[in-house]
C-alpha cells in the first residue's frame, strides 16, 4: 500500500465520521495547522458565483472584452479596468479559468492590453476617466484620478508578475501616459487610506509620490477612540485596506490599521448591535454611489458621504467587504456578516449588498464580484491558515485529528505506519459505533486505541529515522570501499602495466630489413 493511500484511507474515514468536517495536514516550515475542505468548498462555490459577473456577455463585452462597470453601466474606469485584471488571475488561481481560448485567461488579457496600448488619451498623457466598454472609445471628458489609475498599476504589477512575457508590452503602455504627472498629484497629499492603497501602483513601477506623507503621519498625529481602539482622524473605510491584504499589497503598519478598523467595527456590534461592513458601493436613488466613513478627516465617524457632502441615509452592509473580513480574519462576526450577505445571489453573480434596514441593494456590479473572487482566491491559496475555525470540535474528534498528525509526522520520518492506520482506523470505527448506538464503552475503547497511537508514533518516526542513518551508514561504507579500490588500483596499475611492458618487451627480437 503506497502512502497516498494510507492518507486516502485515514481522509475518507475522518469525512465520513464528521460529515462536515474533512481535515488535512498543512505543513509549512515548523508550523502546522489544520484546513477543512469544507471550508475550500465554500470558497470555490463562492467564487462560482462571483465569477458569473466576468462570463462574455454579462459583465463582459463581448466586442471588445472589456468589462462593465455594473450590469447597468457599460462604462469602465481605470479603476474597473485594474479590478478586472485582478478578477483574472484571482480566477486563474483557483481554476475557474483556463489558460487558453478566446475568453481563457491570456486571451482575455489579450484583450485588455491591446486597449492600454490603443485607447484614446489627453493632450498631456493623461488617460480619460471613463470609457465605453463596448468601443473602447467614447471618452469622458474628465481625466483619470490618480487613484484610479494607481489601482490599474497595482494590477499590471501582478500581471507582470504572472507571466513576465508580458512585461515589455506592460512597460510600452506605461510609457504612454504622463505618469509622473499623476504620481506628483495634489491627490497624495490628502489624509486617507486610499491614497497609501493606490501609491504602492506608482511604486510598483519605480514612480515616486512626493506628496504622500509617512504612513504614521496619517491623521496628522490626532486619533480617534471608538470603542477602545485608537485610530487616525483621517478618512478611514474598509475597502483600500482589505484589498491590500488580499493582494498581498499590506505593509504590517498598514495590516494593522486594519486590524484596528476591523475590531472597532465588530464592538460597535457588540455594544450597540448593528451589523457593520462599511466601504463605498453603489446606492438606490437619488444617491447612486456612496462612500462610508468610519471616520472623517474632520472627525465625524459613521457617516455616509455622497458628492462630498454628508447624507442621511441607511448604512450599507457591503457584500465584498464581508466577504474580505472573512478571508482574512474568519471569526465570528465575520461570519454573521456573510450569513447576512450569502443569499444576495443572482444569475449575474452578487448583488451589491443590504442595509441596516433589509433594504437589497438589488445591484450588480464588477467591484463587488471582483473583491469577492479575489477574497475567496486569498483563503482558498494561503498555505496556513491564520484563522481559527468556527467549526466545534469536540474532545473527542481533538484526539482523531492529534492522531493522524502523529501518524503523519512518523511517516515524515520514514517509519513504517501501517501498523498506526490501522490501529486508526480501527479508533474511528469505534467512534462510528458509538455514534450509531449511543454507546459510551465504544468511545473508551477508541480514546485508549487514539492514546497508544500518540504515544507509540514518535518511536515509529525515530525508529525510521534510524533505519534512514543505518542506510546511509551503508552507503558511506560502500561508497569508501569503493574509494579504497580505486585508490589502489589509481596508484599500482601504472606500476605493474610498466613492469609487465618490460617483461614482454624482454623477449622481443631486433631484425634487420635490407633496403631496396
Amino acid at each position: 500500500m503506497n502512502l497516498q493511500l494510507k492518507h486516502l484511507i485515514i481522509v475518507a474515514y475522518i469525512t465520513f465520521l464528521f460529515s462536515s468536517f474533512l481535515v488535512s495536514p498543512i505543513i509549512a516550515g515548523s508550523q502546522k495547522t489544520l484546513q477543512t475542505s469544507v471550508e475550500k468548498d465554500f470558497w470555490l462555490e463562492t467564487a462560482g458565483t462571483a465569477w458569473r459577473y466576468f462570463k462574455p456577455g454579462v459583465g463582459v463585452s463581448i466586442s471588445t472584452g472589456l468589462n462593465y462597470g455594473s450590469l447597468n453601466w457599460h462604462r469602465l474606469t481605470d479603476w474597473d479596468l485594474g479590478i478586472y485584471i485582478s478578477a483574472l488571475i484571482a480566477a486563474r488561481n483557483l481554476g475557474i479559468l483556463g489558460e487558453e481560448g478566446e475568453w481563457g485567461f491570456n486571451g482575455r488579457i489579450g484583450k485588455v492590453l491591446k486597449f492600454l496600448s490603443e485607447r484614446p488619451i489627453s493632450p498631456n498623457g493623461i488617460p480619460y476617466w471613463s470609457y465605453d466598454s463596448d468601443s473602447g472609445g467614447s471618452p469622458s471628458e474628465e481625466l483619470a484620478s490618480p487613484s484610479d489609475f494607481g489601482r490599474l498599476l497595482l494590477a499590471l504589477d501582478d500581471l507582470r508578475k504572472v507571466n513576465p512575457e508580458w512585461a515589455s508590452q506592460i512597460n510600452f503602455i506605461i510609457s504612454r501616459y504622463n505618469v509622473s504627472a499623476l504620481a506628483n498629484s495634489k491627490y497624495f497629499a490628502g489624509n486617507g487610506v486610499y491614497e497609501y492603497y493606490s501609491a504602492r501602483g506608482y511604486w510598483a513601477f519605480d514612480f515616486d509620490t512626493p506628496a504622500l506623507k509617512a504612513l504614521e503621519n496619517l491623521g496628522n498625529g490626532k486619533f480617534m477612540n471608538l470603542y477602545g481602539i485608537n485610530l487616525p482622524k483621517a478618512w478611514i473605510t474598509s475597502e483600500p485596506l482589505v484589498l491590500a491584504v488580499l493582494e498581498g499589497k499590506a505593509d504590517k503598519q498598514y495590516k494593522s490599521i486594519l486590524d484596528k478598523v476591523f475590531e472597532a467595527q465588530k464592538r460597535r456590534y457588540e455594544n450597540e448591535g448593528v451589523l457593520t461592513a462599511f466601504s463605498e458601493g453603489a446606492y438606490f436613488d437619488p444617491y447612486y454611489y456612496i462612500y462610508e466613513w468610519i471616520i472623517t478627516g474632520d472627525g465625524k465617524t459613521w457617516v455616509l458621504w455622497v458628492n462630498n457632502k454628508a447624507v442621511n441615509a441607511s448604512e450599507a452592509i457591503f457584500t465584498k467587504v464581508a466577504y474580505g473580513f472573512y478571508a482574512i480574519y474568519g471569526d465570528e462576526y465575520s461570519k454573521r456578516l456573510v450569513d447576512k450577505v450569502k443569499n444576495l445571489v443572482t444569475e449575474e453573480g452578487f448583488l451589491e449588498g443590504v442595509t441596516v434596514n433589509g433594504e437589497i441593494l438589488n445591484i450588480v456590479t464588477d467591484k463587488t464580484n471582483s473583491m469577492i473572487l479575489e477574497a475567496a482566491a486569498y483563503a482558498y491559496l494561503k498555505p496556513l491558515k491564520t484563522m481559527e475555525t468556527t467549526l466545534p470540535i469536540n474532545e473527542t474528534e481533538k484526539k482523531v485529528f492529534e492522531a493522524f498528525k502523529a501518524v503523519a509526522e512518523a511517516e515524515e520520518k520514514g517509519g513504517n505506519i501501517s501498523i498506526l492506520v490501522a490501529e486508526l482506523n480501527s479508533a474511528i470505527k469505534l467512534i462510528q459505533e458509538a455514534e450509531a448506538t449511543g454507546d459510551k464503552a465504544f468511545i473508551e475503547k477508541a480514546l485508549v486505541k487514539l492514546d497508544k497511537i500518540i504515544s507509540e508514533a514518535p518511536k515509529v518516526g525515530e525508529s525510521g529515522l534510524t533505519a534512514a542513518r543505518w542506510r546511509q551508514i551503508k552507503t558511506m561504507v560502500a561508497l569508501s570501499i569503493e574509494v579504497a579500490v580505486g585508490l589502489i588500483v589509481y596508484i599500482y596499475a601504472p606500476k605493474a602495466f610498466w613492469r609487465a611492458w618490460i617483461k614482454v618487451k624482454g623477449k622481443w627480437k631486433v631484425k634487420t630489413v635490407e633496403k631496396r
